[in-house]
């Protein structure tokens, strides 16, 4: 019995003594922690990732309608009317052509004066880039105007810029 009496005497000492350390459930509850922490992170990643590919897919469309733009500029005459195409990666694009007529009851053109409407036109200009995203078309737009001159046979020849 003294050898009983012995190991219960350690036994009381060994748990009324202060241990250094952590409980099962302290650690389990750090453990929950880090893991919610290391989700949220992980969320995140993602998160930037699928925007970084929305910016690269939105900044690959305008290059596409400024290269078309760009194009459409370059020609010397502009005929109204549409046209498209593709492009790889499942774009498409479409670019119309419109002749712009400003309202004729409005004008404060002096009577003896040539209308300008006759020398110049005026064409609008819009491209527009589709592309499926995330199960939804998608369309980035540009819109630019640009002016012809028609020399035509019976106009005067369109003088210089002068002071009024």
């Amino acid at each position: 019995m003294t050898g009983y009496l012995r190991y219960l005497t350690r036994f009381k000492r060994f748990v009324s003594e202060s241990q250094p350390g952590f409980t099962l459930l302290e650690v389990m509850v750090a453990l929950s922690i880090l893991a919610m922490g290391i989700v949220t992170v992980l969320q995140l990643f993602s998160g930037s990732l699928q925007l970084g590919v929305k910016a690269s897919r939105h900044t690959q469309a305008a290059i596409y309608a400024q290269n078309v733009m760009d194009r459409i500029f370059a020609q010397t005459r502009l005929e109204n009317g549409e046209d498209g195409g593709e492009f790889p990666g499942g774009y498409s694009w479409q670019a119309r052509v419109d002749e712009l007529r400003p309202d004729e009851d409005q004008s404060s053109l002096k009577p003896d004066r040539p209308n300008p409407m006759d020398l110049f036109h005026l064409k609008e200009i819009e491209v527009q880039i589709r592309w499926e995203e995330n199960g939804g078309p998608k369309v980035f737009a540009l819109k630019s105007l640009r002016t012809q001159i028609e020399q035509s046979e019976n106009a005067p020849p369109v003088p210089p810029d002068q002071p009024n």
